[in-house]
């Protein structure tokens, strides 16, 4: 079962959604993808953005700002 299907099946009204790290994402997608309607508030800790793929370094990709070590 999906997160939002979890949301749905129970009725939740009102929920606080807490992400960490790439659940940070989740957050913000499920919030995209579904609206506020069933959200108080949303609190995103120490977020990393999901990998795109098909999007190159070249073409301007978060990773590209990171010099190798």
């Amino acid at each position: 079962m999906t997160w939002p299907a979890v949301i749905e099946h129970l009725d939740l009204h009102d929920a606080i959604h807490v992400g960490h790290s790439t659940g940070g994402g989740e957050v913000v997608r499920y919030l995209a993808r579904h609206g506020e309607h069933r959200v108080a508030k949303a609190a995103i800790i120490s977020a990393v953005p999901r990998y795109q793929r098909g999007l190159s370094l070249e073409q301007g990709h978060w990773l590209a700002r990171f010099r190798p070590v």
